[in-house]
């Protein structure tokens, strides 16, 4: 049998499994909006509608109609910061990618959850630096000062206190903490906890062990995952669940049910104890960055510090630029389907002081990884079992 072609796949997939989505299956290379000099066909509309999650839409779209709206602010973005002679680097863009890997162990995770390629999160890695470069101007940092902020970090402990929140800790951008990527599994008691410890140690599959507690599938969803963590944060918010793993090598399971306080199901002020079961998947040694390897991240701290201003400059000039070129015509909603709705946000883009997305999309670079670390913080696990 001859295998499908790639015209004939997008078809069968989107008509199956997005039929909301696409104004129809005549071909991929159907233009579905102008922005520009860019035509956004319907390829990329299908291959950006499938990486959005439920809770990105709002009650007035479908999920084309939100992927439409990112792509036609990703696109919009691109091309004012063409109009100012600025352009990020594929250099530019692996540096930044490099780095928040080693940095960030979750960036797999996540990609793994929402579905997303390595080829859109570098492009929404490369939206990051246009947003940023748009704000900025395309300002360079100066190499001293860079210097400056890798030696003050360099002497820092791994988690910084943020005064915004005093139980939390910032993510020291040159000293990666000791990680761990763990499993676990809330228990309705002791007994039951150590026959599930048995039945893991069999084939370690904490989803089928889920499904035999609570069949619901929403409760199962989020369980057994592996989820990075930091050793030093976990320490923190959940210290029963870290003493007990600190005492495992990789691969092994708890002994027994380890007693938990979190985060009451039904109170989300009050705590509950709770037993859970877990393994200890890997483990990651602290990491030290060279002053080269975290250049990206220092560069960014040093500019964002110059340009405190910088995504409200972004955002004004991306109006101004929106509004010209709808001016001129040339943002234009070819399928009829999204007229109406991506048409509005448009307009609204169009009169706003500052284009940021609809409320519920990716309005910011597409929901971007920011270009310096994460908060260094990790939740205490829930009672439903998420760490």
């Amino acid at each position: 049998m001859k295998p499908l072609n790639k015209t004939v796949c997008l078809c069968v997939i989107s008509s199956f499994l997005l039929p909301t989505v696409l104004t129809g299956c005549g071909s991929p290379e159907k233009v579905i909006a102008i922005v520009g000099d860019h035509s956004i066909k319907e390829k990329e509309l299908f291959e950006k509608a499938v990486e959005i999650r439920a809770a990105e839409i709002p009650l007035d779209m479908d999920a084309g109609g939100t992927a439409l709206t990112a792509l036609i602010r990703e696109h919009l973005l691109e091309e004012c910061a063409k109009s100012k002679g600025l352009s990020v680097s594929d250099d530019q863009v692996k540096r930044l990618r490099s780095y928040q890997d080693q940095f960030d162990l979750q960036t797999s995770v996540r990609m793994q959850r929402s579905g997303q390629t390595p080829e859109s999160l570098d492009r929404s890695i490369r939206t990051s630096l246009i947003e940023f470069s748009i704000g900025t101007e395309n300002a360079k940092a100066d190499a001293k000062e860079v210097e400056s902020e890798y030696n003050t970090f360099k002497s820092q402990p791994t988690g910084l206190p943020t005064p915004a929140d005093p139980t939390g800790l910032v993510a020291n951008p040159v000293r990666r903490p000791e990680i761990i990527t763990v499993k676990i599994l809330p228990v309705p008691n002791k007994d039951v906890g150590l026959r599930v410890i048995e039945m893991l140690k069999k084939d370690g599959d904490f989803k089928k062990v889920a499904r035999a507690l609570n069949p619901d599938p929403s409760a199962v969803a989020n369980t057994g995952n592996e989820t990075p963590v930091s050793r030093e944060a976990l320490k923190q918010q959940a210290p029963a669940l870290e003493a007990a793993f600190s005492k495992l090598s990789e691969g092994q399971f708890t002994s027994e049910p380890i007693s938990q306080n979190v985060r009451s199901r039904t109170n989300a002020n009050q705590m509950e104890s709770v037993y859970f079961v877990g393994q200890l998947v890997k483990k990651y040694p602290a990491k030290d960055f060279s002053m080269e390897d975290a250049r990206i991240a220092l560069e960014f701290r040093v500019l964002a510090k110059k340009n405190a201003e910088w995504q409200t400059h972004k955002d004004q000039e991306l109006s101004k630029f929106t509004q010209q070129l709808y001016k001129d015509n040339k943002i234009q909603i070819l399928a009829a389907k999204y007229q109406t709705s991506v048409g509005n946000f448009v307009k609204s883009m169009v009169a706003s002081k500052a284009a940021t997305g609809p409320t519920g999309t990716m309005g910011s670079g597409g929901g971007a990884p920011a270009p310096t670390p994460a908060p260094n913080t990790q939740p205490a696990p829930s009672a439903g079992g998420k760490p």
